[in-house]
């Protein structure tokens, strides 16, 4: 158990430090995709409603990567559980990870409309709560799940490799580790 909170506060503050340092961009693509205008305009356009506007609707994700990573490293650990493997192959993981990507998915794509909307909508939101609610009040809770093909698309490509990568580097350092103790001892 241990271990499981070491990864999900080391995972947190990753998805932290991404989240706010990519915000920014991510606010100019989704500008750009709803409204069909050039990157400079929309930066510029972008820049004159106020500098915060690039971190527009980043709260809702900041409170949400605990969540979401508590969810992806647990339904990770059930996997393993569920096929009876404590040492997954690189195979396993990327089993382990997609099925983390199903999972997560139902969290992660309503977090993105949420942020999605609040990135573009110049003003029709105080808060990412306000947005939730009214998103759910008028179009009702099936709205959140707008777009999860697409979702599970990347997620599930993503969190397999990312999980199949951490299978095969943890594996890698510790035969690397088990052959320089032989090797000294």
């Amino acid at each position: 158990m241990d271990e499981f909170f070491k990864s999900l506060i080391c995972g947190t503050f990753a998805g932290i430090a991404n989240c706010i340092s990519g915000f920014p961009l991510d606010t100019i693509k989704v500008r750009m995709q709803m409204e069909s205008v050039g990157l400079l305009q929309c930066i510029y356009s972008t820049y004159k409603e106020g500098p915060l506007t690039f971190f527009k609707g980043v709260y809702y994700p900041l409170v949400t990567i605990p969540i979401v990573n508590a969810v992806s490293f647990s339904s990770y650990e059930l996997y393993k559980r569920l096929s009876n493997c404590q040492e997954l192959s690189f195979r396993n993981g990327i089993e382990a990870g997609a099925f983390s990507g199903i999972i997560g998915s139902l969290i992660v794509n309503p977090v993105e409309l949420v942020k999605c909307r609040m990135q573009a909508d110049h003003g029709k939101f105080k808060n990412s709560a306000e947005c939730l609610h009214k998103i759910v009040r008028e179009s009702g809770v099936r709205e959140l799940y707008r777009g999860m093909f697409s979702t599970l698309m990347r997620e599930l490509p993503s969190m397999g490799g990312q999980f199949a990568a951490y299978e095969y580097s943890k594996s890698f350092l510790l035969n690397r580790r088990r052959a320089t103790a032989l090797s000294m001892g």
